[in-house]
């Protein structure tokens, strides 16, 4: 039985059929958004949902109040990825030594599969436009997603490019069929190093340097949810300014660490957002007199990689072999979505111990 095409499929295969029947070239106007809906008579909205699809593609051009334009000749530029030999890695940024690492167990993967590694980090591609367009331009074999817009998503689902994305959590509703996804349980991460300070008697705990500033961000809402039922006094303390800000991940710890002092340090430990900001952390309160971690312990997220292999090591929860899982994922040649999900492991260092009376 042949599936039934959607709306929005039917009027996207309208107008790639308009664009060969007509010859149009680039530059050439397309038939207005309001027109396309009273020929298919379907609701504007869905001629502007796959006009603006099609123009994240590189096919058309959008311009307000003037109407859409062809944009290249050859609206079937996609065709040629399966000669490819790039995988995409996406990644928010470089300056983080996680996805650093990342980048480099991915590149070791593909080398062994003769694969070439593309990376692109959400600093230097912030629109989701110019990510598809370097892979049209390109070509690719299969994208791996540390950060995956929704469009980027549907760009993939539409030219049957396969697509691994990492997540904490499982994805609602509809899965595109190109799309796999590796899963990091970022709930029992979390509920980890809380259950290893409560062991360790500590009761005032800080939970520090979350981007976004919002007590409500999964792994940290997770944690104080967790801790306070625990009888633990938890004390929030979000970073002041996005990253870019920062020269460093480091350099956002030790901003938390300024605060913390300026506070007293009430706490007898802090469960960092990842182990670069520990790592600034804890370099900067035993520049300051504090012991590590006899009056205050730390912990982070993520493998404790150390520049310098400072002393004491950061005790971590992490997820092992992520970027391997999701190369064999990508390259698994099983038809659907499929799901692996990762449990952490605790990777204990000397950052922890007891709390001080």
């Amino acid at each position: 039985m042949i599936a039934k095409k959607t709306l929005m499929e039917q009027t996207r295969e309208y107008i790639l059929n308009y664009i060969r029947e007509q010859r149009l070239e680039p530059g050439d106007k397309l038939p207005a958004q309001r027109e396309i809906s009273r020929i298919l008579n379907v609701s504007p909205k869905i001629p502007e949902i796959v006009l603006n699809e099609l123009e994240s593609e590189h096919i058309v051009i959008r311009k307000s109040g003037r109407g859409t334009f062809l944009a290249v000749p050859d609206i079937n530029c996609m065709e040629n990825v399966a000669v490819s030999r790039n995988v995409f890695l996406l990644l928010p940024t470089l300056r983080n030594s996680y996805f650093a690492d990342c980048a480099a167990g991915a590149e070791v993967a593909l080398l062994a599969r003769k694969k070439n590694l593309q990376i692109i980090t959400r600093e230097a591609y912030p629109d989701v436009r110019d990510i598809t367009q370097r892979i049209v331009e390109a070509g690719t074999v299969g994208i791996i997603a540390h950060f995956c817009p929704a469009e980027l998503r549907n760009f993939a689902n539409r030219h049957k490019v396969p697509l691994v994305e990492f997540r904490d959590r499982k994805m609602q509703g509809r899965v595109p069929k190109v799309c796999k996804y590796v899963i990091s349980d970022i709930r029992a991460a979390a509920l980890m190093q809380g259950r290893h300070l409560l062991d360790l008697g500590h009761r005032d705990i800080y939970l520090a340097g979350d981007p976004s500033g919002d007590t409500c961000e999964y792994r940290f809402r997770i944690l104080k949810e967790f801790l306070e039922e625990n009888g633990c006094k938890v004390r929030h303390m979000p970073q002041l300014h996005p990253i870019p800000h920062y020269p460093s991940y480091e350099a956002i710890g030790v901003e938390l660490a300024q605060r913390m002092l300026q506070e007293g340090l009430p706490a007898t430990a802090g469960i960092f957002f990842n182990t670069s900001r520990a790592v600034g952390a804890m370099r900067y309160l035993r520049q300051n007199g504090v012991r590590v971690p006899e009056d205050f312990s730390i912990t982070g997220f993520d493998r404790p990689l150390q520049t310098g292999f400072p002393e004491p090591v950061i005790t971590a929860s992490c997820h092992n072999r992520e970027t391997e899982l999701a190369v064999s994922l990508l390259f698994s040649g099983r038809e659907g979505a499929q799901i692996v999900t990762i449990d952490p492991v605790l990777e204990p260092g000397s950052s922890t111990a007891p709390a001080r009376k």
